[in-house]
């Protein structure tokens, strides 16, 4: 006999789940973005690269199955299975630490709607793009796990083993950590100031901690490795790092990267706030502001010790989870609260967010679906060209220069551009490893030559034609539309 509290979180796993694969289906068939190329057409290389920026476990699953010579497509979908399974637990985890006895039905649906985009939120989107998308989200699930047990749970040493296991998971995820430990920091009761500084604290202790042990981890593989490290810089006194950090702030909260409704999160962290100043909810308005600016803080800062200080929607994504914090502080103003219009704008928000937020989870993975499919059609063409000219001359291509004509598109169907539809030819790091994966063997991409480039500046390819191919000798001189 099944238990009716045991009956109610198995509904709750299955809601999450159906939602989960609805929204995520098209992400867990097989796809291609430009880094899948450079893990298809250089399996050891990649694997070394992996190694070297730090993510272990990522280099160990690709030597691994390369060891037990699983194909990468293979791998691919197994790791956005693992993805998906991941970020399904951690909403559950984060659903079932902030309801409580008291609440009702329509509270504990609203408070797993924000649960549920605190994870599937709009930068997280950018997860499921990658080969590693099953590591990367199970170092956000370790991140989540940390978080209850340091606050929720009065844990130290557990949450920080960890976090240090989610780090050589995936860096870019340490953020997630500090933001759902805020979280729950500002969603308990009785607590005193001393007490909530003392876990602000452990937060900021175990943070870095892991930015040491990351640091010196990256040196160490690549001493190890006799290689020199790109991606961790040194002080620079010339660098004004107060003007980097509010560029790379700003920047955070405009850029959607194209994943998504443009100015979405800053749209929806202004109306939060204004609901609640007409709710005069001031104290619970001074904490959500106080989420939002540590978010920030813990997305930004981090990128100050990069070499080349960048952002991507995955390394920032604890900026997306705000949208789905926002639901949940305004979920919890209203609590014991009967005022019917505040739960009128409350459910009406709420609803309008994860209808946008489902949205486009469902189109990217339309587009993705359909850039792979017209990019391999492109890609197909390429290399037929070349195996025909291979067979008529008895020689083999080994050189490649790459050319663009006057019109750039550097997508198919004149998609917005992101890292789900953007053409692998119009990357520096995969336009050669696609074509050379359809080939099956080697390239050297050389200089362009001066006279292709103004030649091929006169064109306006809208499709693939053979005069986009030229060859000479054991070099093709390609122009991309």
């Amino acid at each position: 006999m099944i238990k009716a509290k045991d009956k109610e979180n198995l509904i709750i796993i299955g809601i999450i789940t159906l939602l989960s694969v609805i929204l995520c289906f098209n992400f867990i068939k097989f796809h291609t973005v430009p880094d899948t190329y450079d893990v298809l057409a250089n399996k050891q290389e990649q694997s070394l690269v992996f190694f070297k920026d730090g993510r272990i476990i990522t280099g160990a699953y690709l030597c691994l199955g390369c060891a037990l010579n699983i194909p990468i497509p293979v791998l691919t979908v197994i790791s956005s299975i693992f993805a998906v399974i991941s970020q399904i637990i951690a909403v559950y985890i984060i659903y079932k630490a902030l309801i409580q006895k008291e609440n009702t039905i329509f509270e504990k649906a609203l408070v797993l709607i924000g649960a549920f985009v605190t994870i599937f939120n709009p930068m997280s989107i950018e997860y499921f793009a990658y080969f590693e998308s099953g590591i990367i989200c199970f170092g956000k699930l370790l991140c989540v796990i940390a978080g209850k047990k340091l606050i929720l749970d009065n844990k130290t040493f557990l949450p920080l083993v960890l976090i240090l296991l989610a780090s050589i998971c995936y860096q870019g995820v340490l953020n997630v950590f500090i933001t759902i430990s805020i979280l729950f920091v500002i969603m308990q009761k009785d607590k005193t100031f001393k007490e909530i500084m003392k876990q602000i604290f452990g937060i900021g202790y175990i943070c870095l901690i892991t930015l040491f042990v990351i640091i010196i981890l990256i040196k160490g593989i690549n001493n190890f490795l006799g290689e020199t490290q790109g991606r961790i810089g040194s002080f620079n006194i010339h660098r004004n790092y107060i003007s980097l950090l509010s560029l790379l702030i700003s920047s955070s909260l405009k850029f959607d990267w194209d994943l998504f409704i443009k100015n979405f999160v800053p749209v929806t962290l202004i109306v939060t706030a204004i609901i609640l100043l007409i709710f005069r909810k001031n104290k619970e308005l001074f904490k959500y502001l106080g989420i939002i600016i540590i978010t920030l803080l813990a997305c930004t800062v981090p990128i100050l010790i990069q070499s080349y200080p960048t952002m991507s929607a995955r390394t920032v994504s604890s900026i997306g989870s705000l949208i789905g914090i926002s639901i949940i502080c305004l979920i919890k103003s209203i609590e014991n609260d009967n005022k019917r219009f505040k739960q009128i704008i409350v459910i009406a928000f709420s609803i309008c967010i994860f209808g946008l937020n489902s949205f486009g989870y469902l189109k990217n993975g339309v587009m993705i679906n359909i850039s792979n499919r017209l990019e391999k059609e492109y890609l197909l063409q390429i290399v037929d060209e070349i195996k025909e000219y291979e067979t008529k001359e008895g020689k083999e291509i080994h050189n490649i220069a790459i050319y663009y004509n006057s019109k750039n598109n550097c997508t198919f169907c004149n998609f917005p551009n992101n890292t789900f539809t953007i053409k692998s030819l119009y990357t520096s790091y995969a336009r050669v490893q696609s074509i050379e994966y359809y080939l099956g063997h080697k390239l050297n991409e050389v200089n362009a030559n001066q006279k292709y480039i103004k030649y091929f500046q006169t064109k306006n390819y809208d499709k693939f034609k053979e005069e986009q191919l030229i060859f000479e000798g054991d070099t093709l001189h390609l122009c991309v539309f």
